[in-house]
């Protein structure tokens, strides 16, 4: 297993275990060292297990800039929702074509249960 895949799969772990902002230094490690889902985690860590949307809205940016589907269609549910930024359809519609664009698999079955697994 690759230091990325070790970093990811720590963060997993501590953010299973209740251990939030050391899963999200995992996370960015594991970033820093090549994983491309990474700082989408980051970002779903923070949404959905600390509360902190504008933490979340930071990450799931820079993980765009990296091509991250996933979280393109996490930061579009923002911006339909007008959660954390200002509700905009177009920016959502934009952001959501472009997790289909980068191969986000939020789509793909089996995925419904990676996140079940961390709300």
């Amino acid at each position: 297993m690759n230091k990325a895949n070790e970093l990811f799969d720590k963060a997993w772990k501590e953010m299973k275990n209740g251990n939030y902002d050391q899963a999200i230094k995992d996370y960015v490690m594991a970033d820093q060292h090549g994983h491309a889902e990474a700082l989408c985690c980051a970002g779903m860590c923070c949404q959905f297990k600390m509360n902190d949307i504008y933490g979340a809205i930071k990450f799931y940016k820079e993980a765009i800039s990296k091509k991250c589907g996933n979280a393109c269609y996490f930061l579009s549910v923002c911006y339909r929702k007008g959660d954390g930024v200002e509700k905009n359809e177009e920016e959502a519609e934009r952001l959501y074509q472009l997790s289909k664009e980068y191969d986000a698999s939020i789509t793909n079955e089996g995925f419904n249960d990676f996140l079940s697994s961390i709300l």
